[in-house]
């Protein structure tokens, strides 16, 4: 055998299952923005706090005799309250934090465009 036709074995061989032509994965225009950290704290101990919460009903639950049926309905209706609750109370907090950073945004351009020139040439730009 020559080069030529061991080549395209050997790359058919390491290529098996996956596509001929490979895109680049765009990263997320985002990708370094990150929340709030009261934000992420309220959905931190929201998650804790229902998963505890759950645990702890369907455990006491039992151990007071009930069939194990009704604890784990208990700790359904549980989970299902308490979670919308905190959902809503998360919400709220994000749709203020949002808005908030949103008046900001519009707040900065206004100033900056005021303060700063315009430049002469697109060199300018690029610097």
């Amino acid at each position: 055998m020559s080069k030529d036709k061991a080549a395209p074995e050997a790359e058919g061989q390491q290529t098996a299952g996956r596509p001929e032509k490979e895109k680049k994965a765009k990263a997320p225009k985002n990708e370094g923005v990150r929340l709030p950290l009261a934000l992420e704290w309220m959905f931190t101990l929201s998650k804790v706090t229902v998963l505890l919460l759950g645990v702890s009903v369907l455990i006491l639950s039992y151990l007071s005799g009930s069939p194990v049926w009704v604890a784990f309905l208990r700790s359904a209706v549980a989970i299902l309250v308490v979670g919308l609750i905190l959902w809503l109370i998360t919400w709220r907090m994000a749709g203020g934090s949002l808005k908030a950073s949103l008046a900001e945004a519009e707040r900065k351009p206004a100033k900056r465009g005021k303060a700063e020139k315009k430049p002469a040439s697109t060199v300018e730009y690029k610097a």
